[in-house]
């Protein structure tokens, strides 16, 4: 037994190249082992080759558009490997198409093309009257776990724009639920209060996680920040999402001064789902089904139900009565 060590160049451009040592442990395919790293290293490194600087690997459009343009197996299955797939339609028998209705021909496939008249190079439209989408936010709208927020409506106008923004939100940008990109909400925010909702939007998150100038920073977007009885909170310490009473109450308290700081209304709201004691059985009955395609509601696992009967704790206190022990 012995190791291995193998050196890979990496060459970036004809002048640019690192040299990159492989070294693998004691033990008998040593040898075999540092080439076979080396080479699929390479083959990663030409994988992304296009990505100019740290920031692209955040940029998922762009990954996607190199990955296809530099591995020519993964071009030929671009259709059912792209997301933007629902956009697309294969050419039927002896259909003819222009080029410029073709999405992927840029990667040398013309099988393809864009399956609403609308739809064109980052523009992804369903409905001729529903605002587009680029690729990074149907990208963003298939992976991001979104926020939470609350619209309340001034006047008519408010009221016009909350319906809009509903519709926008249930038709084109409709991923597992309904979602609707920042800008359009800035885009139809005239007449309405736009509020930071519950422990799901996006200003608890920011307080557990962030310094204080990013939560003021992210203020700004809102008209009033909410702040809720901390009963509202318990269920994360059970989950475990935050370590204890004090971190928790620490967070409300950052979010009060951090408002306080940024000039905005602090509001008390309760993230009332119920009026009435008795509906919570419907609540209840909603959170805790099978959704199709969803699984359970998230907040299934914080449901605190009855307290079932043991009947062995029954028969103890049945046997503790009768005898009267002492």
């Amino acid at each position: 037994m012995h190791p291995a060590l193998n050196e890979v160049d990496i060459n970036y451009n004809s002048f640019d190249s690192i040299r990159v040592n492989i070294y693998v442990g004691e033990h008998h395919g040593a040898d075999v082992d540092s080439e076979n790293t080396g080479y699929i290293f390479i083959k990663m490194l030409k994988q992304i080759e296009g990505v100019k600087k740290i920031s692209d690997l955040n940029n998922l459009g762009l990954l996607e558009d190199i990955v296809f343009t530099n591995d020519r197996k993964l071009a030929d299955k671009v259709d059912s490997l792209c997301t933007y797939k629902n956009y697309v339609r294969e050419l039927a028998e002896d259909e003819e198409a222009e080029e410029s209705r073709m999405p992927f021909i840029k990667y040398g496939n013309k099988r393809f093309v864009w399956k609403y008249t609308w739809c064109h190079d980052d523009y992804l439209q369903m409905y001729e009257n529903i605002p587009a989408k680029s690729f990074n936010e149907n990208i963003a709208n298939i992976y991001s776990r979104g926020s939470h927020t609350t619209f309340i409506a001034k006047n008519m106008e408010g009221l016009k724009n909350l319906f809009r923004i509903i519709s926008y939100a249930n038709s084109n940008f409709l991923e597992r639920n309904a979602r609707i990109p920042r800008r359009l909400v800035e885009e139809n925010r005239e007449g309405l209060l736009i509020g930071s909702a519950c422990l799901n939007g996006e200003i608890f998150n920011i307080a557990l996680t962030r310094s204080d100038d990013d939560l003021i920073a992210s203020m700004e977007f809102y008209d009033y920040i909410e702040v809720q009885p901390i009963e509202n909170y318990k269920h994360l310490l059970k989950g475990h999402d935050i370590n204890n009473m004090d971190a928790l109450e620490e967070a409300i308290k950052k979010i009060i001064r951090c408002a306080k700081a940024a000039g905005k209304i602090v509001v008390a709201t309760g993230d009332v789902h119920n009026l009435e004691p008795e509906d919570l059985i419907s609540r209840e009955i909603i959170v805790n089904q099978n959704v199709p395609g969803k699984g359970r509601h998230p907040l299934a696992r914080y449901l605190r139900g009855e307290a079932k009967s043991n009947p062995n704790n029954v028969n103890i206190d049945k046997l503790l009565k009768k005898n009267n022990y002492s």
